[in-house]
């Protein structure tokens, strides 16, 4: 894995993630979510991320819902709320097979 060019970037995620994406004038990035499975913290990763990039295509990771359990519905809520909520014109593919489960969240065109 030597001579990749893998960055270590340390701080707030969102935050970072602005401003990289600021940085790179990047218009339309794929950003990658696997946050603490808090709601609000998943929310507020993917929300600067929109904020930053609003055509970004956003993949959220562990949004397998399971009723029956407690496990894991922060990331799932999250979405649901991004989606109600941000009014985005969004495709929403979904791999729910089992756990974790993936949410890809991009632009509809």
């Amino acid at each position: 894995m030597r001579g990749l060019p893998v960055h270590l970037h340390q701080g707030d995620g969102p935050e970072l993630a602005a401003n990289l994406i600021a940085e790179l004038g990047c218009k339309k990035p794929l950003v990658f979510i696997d946050g603490d499975h808090s709601e609000a913290a998943v929310y507020r990763d993917a929300r600067a991320a929109l904020e930053a990039a609003p055509e970004a295509s956003v993949l959220f990771h562990d949004t397998f819902y399971q009723p029956s359990s407690a496990y894991n519905h922060g990331p799932y809520f999250a979405v649901q709320r991004l989606l109600t909520e941000m009014s985005l014109g969004r495709q929403v593919i979904r791999c729910d097979l089992g756990c974790p489960g993936l949410t890809l969240l991009t632009p509809s065109t």
